[in-house]
């Protein structure tokens, strides 16, 4: 998957500000039945950038952080997904734990291939949140 995340509390001269930035992603799904999977999601943010925690007081930097989540992922239709679950952030400065919500919509190519559309928010408890938009491919096994 590639997409990018959007950082609303990013630091730039002391100021808060919108910040978007590359994300690669690689996740594994089990599917358990029809309607129910669960999956390990991993993102890989491409760029180190700093943030403003949510009360303002301090200044944290993150270099390239990648994240790994366990989700639980419910299908009421054959191409729509949400998912919930929660993970951990990876950076050298510090890890951060984090809950993350989804929704993904996939389109049927050929041989169990698929095109999917997501959006995914990520709370980093007590310091900064994240959304990310992106696109890839899946295939089933």
């Amino acid at each position: 998957m590639i997409g990018h995340t959007h950082i609303p509390s990013g630091e730039s001269e002391g100021e808060k500000k919108l910040f978007s930035v590359p994300s690669w992603g690689l996740d594994y799904n089990f599917q358990i039945n029809r309607k129910w999977a669960l999956g390990l999601h991993s993102d890989f943010i491409t760029e180190t950038f700093t943030v403003i925690d949510f009360e303002g007081n301090q200044e944290f930097e993150r270099e390239r952080p990648l994240t790994m989540t366990l989700v639980g992922i419910y299908k009421p239709h054959e191409r729509w997904s949400f998912l919930a679950g929660a993970g951990k952030e990876f950076a050298k400065e510090e890890n951060l734990s984090l809950l993350r919500l989804g929704i993904e919509r996939g389109w049927e190519i050929e041989n169990d291939w698929e095109v999917f559309a997501t959006i995914q928010y990520d709370l980093k408890f007590g310091v900064y949140d994240s959304w990310m938009i992106g696109v890839g491919f899946s295939k089933g096994f």
